[in-house]
């Protein structure tokens, strides 16, 4: 997908789900996590910031909420959409929260083909699908960038 300021990579292995935005300044924001469990990691790459989060826990039946995204619900926008000839569906994917939004619209299968995110004091960001497919995906796909992960991007020197 393509935005104005940056591409988005999105694949799903169900439950598991990752999101690479590589930003044309540079920076790129690295999400994976389980729609099942309290479980995934965060990483973001710039040359403001650098930032590893990673949670893994039982999720609470009394609050089964994600670390990662504890707003995520859907809520039908009764909107529909034609790109790419398929048709979709928009849907609110955070209708619970205030500071933050995300707007997806869905094929009947699930495929994001068109996202509107924005943040509460930040730029929003429209994400058009440039092309998708249908395929299997390999869980090893979902695993951050080789680069992101190196120590050697952090600052540190690993010695044996």
């Amino acid at each position: 997908m393509t935005g104005m300021h940056s591409d988005l990579r999105i694949l799903r292995h169900y439950p598991w789900q990752s999101e690479e935005r590589r930003g044309k300044d540079g920076s790129v924001r690295f999400t994976v996590w389980n729609d099942l469990e309290n479980q995934g990691i965060n990483l973001i790459y710039s040359k403001r910031e650098y930032s590893l989060q990673a949670f893994r826990s039982p999720l609470d039946p009394a609050q089964p909420f994600n670390q990662l995204d504890a707003e995520r619900g859907q809520a039908d926008l009764k909107r529909r959409d034609n790109h790419l000839g398929e048709s979709c569906a928009w849907f609110n994917m955070t209708p619970d929260s205030a500071d933050a939004g995300r707007m997806e619209c869905l094929t009947p299968d699930g495929v994001p083909l068109k996202v509107d995110a924005w943040a509460w004091g930040g730029d929003g960001e429209i994400y058009t699908a440039a092309e998708f497919k249908r395929r299997p995906v390999d869980l090893k796909e979902m695993l951050p960038p080789r680069e992101l992960i190196e120590p050697s991007a952090w600052g540190f020197t690993v010695e044996d």
